[in-house]
């Protein structure tokens, strides 16, 4: 018990960290907007990453389209699922990011920054996967088709959010201040998002415990 406990608080102490990166990019690094919102859209590309990982990894028999009789899904389901997943979510990812280069860039980056704050990144949701999806036995209780679509809720969310911050902050011409709240408020939305899914109290089925 207090090895999974040690996990699971590890695995939110590297959310925090990770989420509080930008900021350091922010306060030290002198970040502005499209930094930010670059590494913001990056991080669903590392989500739907780990995702392809717990669609192979899947074991749930919960009914969908691709489980028929309560029977777990066959490889050639999870090829189908995964095909159709990369197609789907790439289409989102380059809509978002199209979108983010014509509103708030483009503009000078230090890649060499930013891919500091996305090793934090998959190394937080990499830490989730290992502790939560592998460890405390999600990948039993949700099948392919559950996950297929279970991204969506919590970048839709956060995303909307950030992005309705961005606009307010563009018009301010980014101040300092205006960009540490966006950050705070992505740092909070991204935790409570991560402790409800993740809720062993509260397993549902629905993919969001």
């Amino acid at each position: 018990m207090g090895v999974l406990i040690k996990f699971k608080k590890l695995s939110v102490v590297a959310l925090i960290l990770a989420n509080l990166f930008p900021l350091f990019g922010v306060l030290v690094l002198g970040w502005r907007l499209f930094p930010i919102m670059f590494l913001y859209w990056s991080e669903s590309a590392i989500v739907g990453f780990f995702n392809i990982l717990k669609i192979i990894k899947a074991q749930g028999t919960t009914p969908g389209n691709f489980t028929i009789n309560d029977q777990p899904a066959s490889k050639l389901d999870k090829c189908s699922i995964i095909l159709f997943f990369i197609m789907h979510y790439g289409i989102f990812m380059t809509v978002h990011g199209g979108f983010i280069f014509a509103l708030f860039g483009p503009a000078d980056m230090r890649f060499w920054e930013l891919a500091g704050a996305l090793l934090f990144l998959f190394v937080s949701h990499g830490l989730s996967y290992i502790y939560n999806f592998l460890k405390e036995g999600e990948y039993k209780v949700f099948s392919p088709s559950q996950l297929l679509m279970q991204p969506y809720a919590r970048i839709f969310i956060m995303h909307f959010t950030i992005l309705c911050g961005a606009f307010v902050i563009k018009s301010l011409r980014a101040p300092l201040g205006a960009l540490v709240i966006m950050v705070a408020v992505k740092t909070a939305i991204d935790l409570a998002a991560h402790i409800k899914q993740h809720n062993l109290e509260n397993r549902d089925g629905s993919g969001l415990r």
